[in-house]
């Protein structure tokens, strides 16, 4: 949701000139290279803990952006924290992924980038409906941050309810 609205968000709410969008994006898909490697040997030393921490972390690191929003220093740091945090998640979602759906790989791999794609959009459509609200482009921080809680909610019933099935297996 607050990547679909970047700029507006970087120009309207914390007062970067248009022509340092490029430069902000730069910031971070260099925290998203970063985070998609730590993510990966995250999830290989602790999968559960680290989807669920990173998780939270990112919830929390959208707060942090929202309460910063105003100070272009601090925002081009959270940039490239949240772009971090953000694609850290990922490596241990397509793991997940892959070891649940160990009989067709190839086909729940499809499922899972097609419902990232789904997301993305409902991401836009939500964020325009928190716009639309009256609540201002800053809200967009905070949605997130919510929607991000709720995922991890999912993630950790998931976590449990997988924990439970196995372990009542012979």
């Amino acid at each position: 949701m607050v990547f679909t609205f970047f700029a507006p968000l970087a120009t309207g709410v914390t007062g970067f000139a248009a022509g340092a969008v490029a430069v902000l994006l730069l910031v971070y898909g260099v925290g998203a290279a970063a985070g998609n490697l730590a993510g990966g040997r995250l999830a290989d030393l602790a999968p559960r803990r680290s989807q669920l921490g990173l998780l939270a972390a990112l919830a929390a690191g959208l707060v942090v952006m929202w309460a910063v929003s105003g100070s272009m220093a601090a925002t081009a740091v959270m940039v490239l924290a949240v772009g971090a945090l953000g694609f850290a998640v990922i490596p241990g979602m397509q793991a997940r992924v892959l070891a649940t759906a160990a009989a067709a790989p190839t086909l729940a791999m499809a499922v899972n980038a097609s419902a990232y794609q789904l997301a993305a959009a409902f991401a836009g459509w939500l964020g325009g409906r928190v716009i639309g609200t009256g609540l201002g482009l800053p809200a967009l921080y905070l949605a997130g941050a919510a929607v991000t809680l709720a995922g991890l909610a999912l993630s950790a019933y998931a976590w449990r309810h997988t924990h439970v099935r196995s372990a009542s297996r012979p």
